[in-house]
């Protein structure tokens, strides 16, 4: 593995902890990977997820959320997400809208992202047993104007029948 950049940024006085790992050539794409609430940015570099992603020419981040790991602050201290992720993405220097990896709980910060926004600030979303998509309906699914991924596992009891009640209205509508 290449040497991994271990970092943080400073957004509204929190301190936002940062693995980024960049291929030798021009990255083609960006992968930001956020995390569930009971790991933190360690458990891509210990999957070797950032070298996977870094050996197919892409950069690879991942963050400590607000209030986990080495990251200070919480996520109650952000009101807005959209603009938390935005300020994230222009310290980070993305200049071309990333790919978001949002893992069950941290799906919080990639809906506003992807749903509120006439303008995307992510080029595609992988939502993994994505929390809280029950409170978007087919219509706003069909209306995303990015590459939706949404994994989930077959004793999820929670995630699974509303991505695929949704898959079922999306595809009919």
């Amino acid at each position: 593995m290449d040497t991994v950049k271990d970092y943080s940024v400073s957004i509204d006085n929190m301190s936002i902890a940062v693995y980024d790992l960049c291929p030798l050539c021009k990255p083609v794409l960006t992968v930001v990977l956020l995390h569930t609430l009971h790991t933190t940015r360690d458990t891509w570099l210990e999957m070797s997820t950032l070298d996977e992603i870094q050996q197919q020419g892409h950069r690879a981040i991942a963050i400590d959320l607000p209030g986990s790991g080495q990251s200070t602050g919480s996520s109650s201290m952000i009101r807005n997400k959209t603009r938390f992720m935005s300020q994230l993405f222009s310290k980070l220097n993305i200049t071309q809208p990333p790919v978001l990896v949002s893992p069950t709980i941290s799906a919080k910060y990639a809906t506003p992202l992807v749903f509120s926004n006439p303008t995307p600030l992510v080029g595609a979303w992988v939502a993994l047993a994505a929390l809280g998509l029950g409170s978007f309906s087919a219509d706003d699914f069909n209306r995303l104007d990015i590459p939706l991924l949404a994994v989930y596992g077959e004793k999820d009891t929670k995630t699974r029948p509303v991505i695929e009640g949704l898959m079922v209205k999306a595809c009919v509508m």
